[in-house]
């Protein structure tokens, strides 16, 4: 992810645990100058168990309309 991103909470957001700054440096079409990127990631347990994790733990459900 673009330093500015990884700066302003990104990775924690979508729920990264690690992050390198510096790890990568991409370049834009035609662009002398990189750009600093982060290499994020999660293990694979880490994945996983997100992977695995009920929805219906993390959504509050609508109440039934009572008739």
């Amino acid at each position: 992810m673009a330093r500015t991103v990884a700066f302003k909470g990104f990775g924690e957001r979508m729920r990264y645990m690690y992050k390198e700054p510096g790890a990568l440096r991409c370049y834009s079409k035609g662009s002398d100058v990189p750009m600093e990127s982060f290499l994020s990631y999660l293990s694979n347990e880490e994945a996983r168990y997100l992977l695995e994790m009920p929805v219906s733990d993390l959504v509050l459900l609508p109440a039934a309309k009572a008739a």
